[in-house]
C-alpha cells in the first residue's frame, strides 16, 4: 500500500538523521520508519512515503491529503514576495508574539504550521533551544525554509502528526497557522507528542478585531466599506471567537493554560511597538492572543 502516489525523483534525498529518529507512521502509528530508495517505509504496515526535493518527507494519509487540499493549494500558490509583504505588514504584531513565546521555548522545539521559516529563524537564535524542526502543509513554503538553512522539515498536517509519542520538549506555532485546522484534533496530537510537562505555545487571531482591521485596510486601499462577505474570507473565517472555548478544548486534550496574553492593537498602531492585555477580557479586544500551555501528566505517569 502506498499512500503517496507521486513518483519519487531519481535524485537522492535523505532525511535529516534527527528527523528520522522522531518520525512515526501516520497510517498505523508504528514508531519507526526506514529509508528505502528516496522513500520512507513503515516496516509494520508496508506503507511508503515519498521524499520530496531537496530532502523533505511527505507524511500524510490519503484522508489528510483530501482534508487539506484547499490549504495546500492556497499556500503553495502564494508568491514568496507576497508572503514577505504579509510579514512586513504584520511585523509589530509578530514581534510581540515572538518576544512572549520565545521565553517558553527550550530543548527540542517543533514549530507546526512553520510557513517559510520566519519563526524557525527566531527559534534558532533562542537561548535554551537545542534543536529545531518545522512542519507545514505547503511544500513550497518548506522549500523556502530549506533555502534559509533549515534542514529538519516535514510536509504533514498538524492534526495528524507523524511524530513519536512524548518526544518533543516544546511545540510552537507563531502566525496563527492553527486557525486553518480542526483545532481540537490538533491539540490532542500536540499533547501526544509532548514530553511530560512539555510546553505548547501558540497564537490565534481574534475574530472580530481582525475583521475590523481587515475592513479598515480594505477601506483605505479601495475607498469603500466591504460587505458581509468579509466574514467568510479564507483568512478570517477560522479565527478564534472564544478564548474560553479554546481553553476548554486544550484541557480536554491534556493541556493546561499557564499564561495567556493578547497583543494590543489598532490599525493605526500597525507600525508601533505593541504591548499586551492579559486574560480573557484581553482576548476580546486584542488583535491576537498567545496561549502558553503545559502538558498535564497522566495518571499512569503519576
Amino acid at each position: 500500500m502506498n499512500l503517496e502516489q507521486t513518483p519519487a525523483s531519481p535524485a537522492s534525498f535523505a532525511p535529516d538523521p534527527l528527523l528520522l529518529s522522531l518520525l512515526r507512521c501516520v497510517n498505523c502509528g508504528h514508531p519507526q520508519l526506514s529509508l528505502s530508495i528516496n522513500r520512507l517505509v513503515c516496516t509494520a504496515c508496508n506503507v511508503f512515503y515519498d521524499m520530496r526535493s531537496p530532502g523533505i518527507p511527505r507524511l500524510m494519509t490519503n484522508k489528510a491529503v483530501q482534508r487539506n487540499a484547499i490549504h495546500e493549494q492556497r499556500w503553495d500558490a502564494m508568491r514568496r514576495a507576497d508572503y514577505d509583504q504579509i510579514c512586513r505588514e504584520n511585523g509589530p504584531v509578530w514581534e510581540a508574539i515572538d518576544t512572549f513565546a520565545m521565553k517558553y521555548c527550550s530543548g527540542l522545539a517543533l514549530e507546526v504550521c512553520c510557513g517559510h521559516g520566519r519563526f524557525l529563524d527566531v527559534l534558532r537564535r533562542t537561548p535554551g533551544v537545542e534543536r529545531i524542526s518545522g512542519l507545514d502543509i505547503s511544500l513550497s513554503m518548506l522549500r523556502t525554509a530549506w533555502d534559509k538553512g533549515h534542514r529538519c522539515l516535514i510536509q504533514a498536517s498538524a492534526d495528524d502528526l507523524p511524530i513519536r509519542n512524548a518526544t518533543v520538549d516544546t511545540v510552537a506555532s507563531s502566525g496563527s497557522g492553527l486557525s486553518f485546522l480542526p483545532r481540537e484534533k490538533a491539540y490532542a496530537e500536540i499533547a501526544r507528542i509532548l514530553k511530560p510537562a512539555g510546553i505548547f505555545v501558540f497564537d490565534l487571531l481574534n475574530f472580530w478585531p481582525s475583521v475590523i482591521d481587515c475592513a479598515w485596510w480594505q477601506y483605505i486601499s479601495k475607498g469603500r466599506v466591504p460587505g458581509v462577505e468579509i466574514l467568510r474570507q479564507y483568512k478570517l473565517a477560522g479565527n478564534m471567537r472564544s478564548a474560553r472555548r479554546e481553553v476548554t478544548l486544550l484541557r480536554r486534550a491534556g493541556l493546561e493554560v499557564v499564561e495567556m496574553k493578547s497583543v494590543r492593537y489598532a490599525p493605526l498602531l500597525r507600525r508601533r511597538k505593541l504591548g499586551y492585555w492579559p486574560g480573557f477580557w484581553g482576548s476580546k479586544i486584542g488583535y491576537d492572543t498567545v496561549f502558553v500551555c503545559q502538558r498535564l501528566k497522566s495518571e499512569r505517569e503519576n
